[in-house]
């Protein structure tokens, strides 16, 4: 009688082996489901945070040699405000030189390209573009806008124009 327990208790080790290995497999499956972001939402959030940061980011508040070295008389302005303010006095390179220095933040394979477009229906102009020039496959292309204006002077107003973040990951 003993020796039929014993053969017996072979089954449930082996059972609990089998069950371990399935739960073992499973959490496996679920959570390298959720490892990374998805590349979409992660562009997405590329573009929609470039922007945002351009924004809501003073030009006092944001320490960068290159942009320190730019005439800039009103260091209240956010970093946006100044781009377009050098659009208006046809300054491209100086605004380039602001969104240069904001994309450093974003990984080297991200390729960015910053436009304006003054009026409904008229041609964009660019005013950054970083990456854009290779030839590689670009895997996802993401958009984000936001209407932006700037006050040139006391009496002067620039805008309202569209501010357009386009990124390729």
């Amino acid at each position: 009688m003993r020796g039929g327990l014993r053969r017996g208790s072979y089954f449930f080790v082996i059972d609990a082996f089998i069950a371990g290995a399935i739960l073992f497999l499973t959490l496996v499956v679920i959570f390298n489901f959720f490892v990374g972001p998805r590349q979409t939402e992660q562009s997405f959030t590329y573009a929609h945070d470039y922007l945002a940061f351009l924004t809501s980011t003073q030009v006092r508040d944001y320490h960068d040699l290159t942009i320190d070295a730019l005439s800039i008389s009103d260091r209240r302005k956010s970093l946006a405000e100044q781009v377009l303010i050098f659009h208006n006095a046809s300054n491209d390179t100086a605004a380039a030189v602001i969104l240069a220095a904001a994309a450093q933040s974003l990984p080297p394979t991200v390729l960015i390209n910053v436009s304006v477009q003054e009026q409904a229906g008229s041609q964009s102009a660019v005013l950054y573009s970083r990456g854009l020039s290779e030839t590689g496959q670009k895997r996802t292309h993401l958009v984000a806008k936001s209407v932006e204006y700037a006050i040139i002077n006391q009496s002067g107003l620039y805008g309202p124009v569209v501010m357009q973040t386009e990124v390729w990951s």
